[in-house]
């Protein structure tokens, strides 16, 4: 063990992780709500601020504003989404770094500057820390660098290897009859009432792979839907990935109390 912190927390690791998939999922569907609410078209700081910065406009204009409100909404959750996810990964390396043995030949601060994809591809070869959601997470972090850097709008740097892709897992329900499966879609705008044919059966499937894949000049255009699956696929991953990391702390002949933290032998750590 290296200096006087032994108490790795794993579980604090998980709740602040969750915490920024619940920060997601509420703001996304806050503003989604508002963007959809047809009856709210106020967009001036009535009680916060006397500047005025826009001109009174039609109703037609705030509408349009609107529907581009509610991409940035979803585009703006995708992005937290995947801040949340590095940090963890980082608290992840951080602490694993305490009861390492050899010695990780990447110090923190070269493993705080990768990206998500970096970071996961690091943390396996360097301690063999991996889930199997991995591939399917490592294509987030081109899509947040497209967000950041060009505002969600497909360009060359985006595409060298071929189109940008997004994929991640999510359940998926389904009609099963003797002649085939049906889709049952799980967005909202399609609900009703379930009929099932003669013989056929409700099914789920856990995890099912889902993508989508944009060309140079697209804009990344996610659904609000497709982003509530996504957030569904982290939640899963952030504990899969928890469980790798738990796993090699035993390896390494760390004693667990409760499965996600040490026994208390010095200071608490979840983050660096």
């Amino acid at each position: 063990m290296k200096g006087p912190i032994t108490r790795i927390r794993f579980d604090k690791m998980e709740a602040d992780a969750l915490t920024g998939v619940r920060r997601a999922v509420v703001f996304l569907g806050l503003g989604v709500n508002a963007a959809d609410n047809k009856g709210s078209l106020e967009y001036r700081l009535l009680n916060d601020s006397r500047i005025q910065l826009l001109p009174d406009v039609p109703d037609s204009v705030v509408e349009e504003w609107k529907s581009q409100f509610r991409i940035w909404i979803v585009g703006s959750a995708f992005r937290e989404l995947v801040e949340h996810l590095c940090l963890l990964l980082d608290r992840i390396f951080y602490c694993t770094l305490i009861f390492a043995e050899p010695n990780s030949k990447v110090t923190f601060k070269e493993f705080e500057r990768k990206g998500l994809d970096k970071k996961l591809a690091c943390l396996f070869k360097e301690f063999g820390i991996t889930t199997e959601l991995d591939s399917p997470l490592a294509t987030f972090y081109p899509i947040r660098t497209c967000f950041v850097h060009r505002l969600g709008r497909v360009g060359s740097e985006d595409v060298k290897s071929g189109p940008l892709k997004l994929e991640w897992a999510s359940i998926r329900l389904f009609i099963s009859t003797p002649s085939g499966e049906i889709e049952f879609p799980l967005e909202a705008r399609h609900v009703h009432q379930i009929e099932l044919p003669e013989g056929g059966a409700i099914m789920a499937q856990p995890l099912a792979l889902r993508s989508r894949s944009f060309v140079l000049g697209d804009s990344i255009d996610l659904t609000a839907h497709e982003l509530t699956e996504i957030l569904y696929f982290a939640q899963i991953w952030i504990g899969q990935i928890l469980e790798s990391a738990t796993g090699f702390a035993r390896s390494r002949g760390v004693i667990l109390a409760d499965g996600r933290s040490e026994t208390d032998q010095g200071n608490d750590v979840a983050s660096s």
